[in-house]
């Protein structure tokens, strides 16, 4: 079966066919910002995250590789009756599928920083509370947008309830069991941009990207603001 390539770009979802050299098939969403895109190896599906300025975000699955597509709903934080400031989902921007023993099971990092989990394939999402509940969150700061962003979500490949998630502003953040609860992560990384007696903070670092061996999923890069880890 030739190999696919799904682009996500501001100008809408290219998909790229290997067949004697790569060749860009008819674009989806034409014209429109795609912030993610994921291709669930489980069952085929493709899903595609949109960022429209008038709109706001918006979530799509198709079930024949791209051709149609069917609009899901986006995750959203919870009301509050109490606080008329309640944050708004800005961007979906990553979309991971969970292991092949939690069928229909996706996960969410959007921004502003949250994680939002789906057991259903995306036809409903519930903020995790643990994560959104960290005393930490209060110092997460925007690194390139206003708020903080969940961009980098690591399922380890022998376990998934194994879960390390990247923010910007907000550092490295690990979950032992599913996202049940959180511990600050991220030893060694050096924020030079801060002052010199928090340079090392733990939740100052300005993580842009993690990336796991494929060989040995326990060691992890980091694209940091300040160089590769």
């Amino acid at each position: 079966m030739p190999q696919r390539l799904f682009v996500a770009t501001r100008k809408g979802l290219f998909t790229l066919r290997e067949s004697e050299g790569w060749r860009v098939g008819p674009p989806a969403f034409l014209g429109e910002p795609v912030s993610a895109v994921l291709h669930d190896a489980r069952d085929g599906a493709l899903y595609a995250a949109l960022r429209l300025g008038h709109f706001g975000p918006k979530l799509h699955r198709s079930e024949d590789g791209g051709t149609t597509w069917t609009e899901l709903p986006c995750p959203a934080f919870p009301p509050d009756p109490a606080s008329p400031d309640a944050p708004a989902v800005d961007m979906v921007w990553t979309l991971v599928a969970a292991g092949a023993d939690q069928p229909g099971r996706l996960l969410a990092g959007t921004l502003p920083a949250a994680l939002f989990e789906s057991d259903d394939r995306g036809a409903t999402w519930r903020l995790n509370a643990a994560l959104h509940a960290v005393p930490e969150r209060a110092a997460w700061q925007g690194g390139g947008y206003d708020h903080a962003g969940l961009h980098t979500i690591l399922l380890h490949p022998a376990d998934s309830r194994r879960i390390t998630i990247a923010i910007s502003t907000g550092g490295v953040w690990r979950s032992e069991d599913g996202g049940a609860s959180w511990r600050l992560s991220g030893r060694g990384l050096r924020a030079d941009y801060m002052p010199p007696e928090r340079a090392h903070d733990l939740v100052a670092q300005d993580v842009h990207r993690l990336a796991a061996s494929a060989a040995a999923p326990d060691i992890v890069w980091c694209q940091h603001h300040c160089g590769i880890f």
